[in-house]
């Protein structure tokens, strides 16, 4: 009899680490998901922060040049939206990762996996369009065209190509390591 009891004991001490040691690993695993997505909310907030920076730029550029004033439109209520997106697919709310389970948490993170795709497939050419538009508008539109502004304007059409095609890249880049960090979040979640 005293074996017995002795057995239960020890099974007992034994549960209660174990739940322990599962609360401590919830915990880990927890503060591991918030460092892993803090880069994509901090991203978040300084897009929030140079978005109006740009659009006054953008408004600033058009009136000073006297460009068409709807690129500069067009430009804000795209940004506005772009924006509004991105709070739902790049955003990883710190309360989220705390307080939703396991698979409410996981199917979030797998919607907005989804979602961010669509988001960079229909964004990325309306951005390069509105691009082309604005460099055109600047461009052509503006200038008279004769042979001196003719050269100018093959090297100025060169220098924005590349800083268009470096542009693409960076922003392929982010959305592959925003995609990247979202997989393994959902993996984290699925052990």
């Amino acid at each position: 009899m005293d074996e017995l009891t002795e057995l239960r004991q020890q099974l007992d001490i034994l549960k209660r680490q174990l739940d322990k040691s599962a609360i401590v690993n919830e915990k880990l695993m927890v503060e591991v998901m918030k460092q892993k997505s803090a880069w994509q909310n901090g991203l978040f907030k300084f897009l929030v922060i140079v978005l109006p920076i740009l659009v006054v730029f953008v408004f600033g550029v058009c009136y000073l040049w006297h460009i068409n004033i709807w690129i500069a439109i067009t430009y804000l209520i795209a940004a506005i939206a772009d924006t509004a997106l991105d709070y739902k697919t790049t955003r990883i709310s710190p309360k989220d990762i705390s307080s939703l389970d396991t698979l409410s948490l996981r199917r979030k993170l797998i919607k907005q996996k989804r979602l961010r795709f669509l988001q960079y497939l229909i964004s990325t050419p309306l951005a390069l369009a509105w691009s082309a538009w604005f460099v055109y508008d600047i461009i052509f539109a503006r200038m008279p065209v004769d042979a001196d502004t003719a050269v100018w304007n093959v090297l100025a059409w060169t220098v924005i190509g590349i800083v268009v095609v470096v542009a693409s890249i960076v922003c392929y880049v982010i959305y592959a390591k925003m995609q990247r960090t979202s997989q393994e979040l959902i993996d984290m979640l699925e052990e």
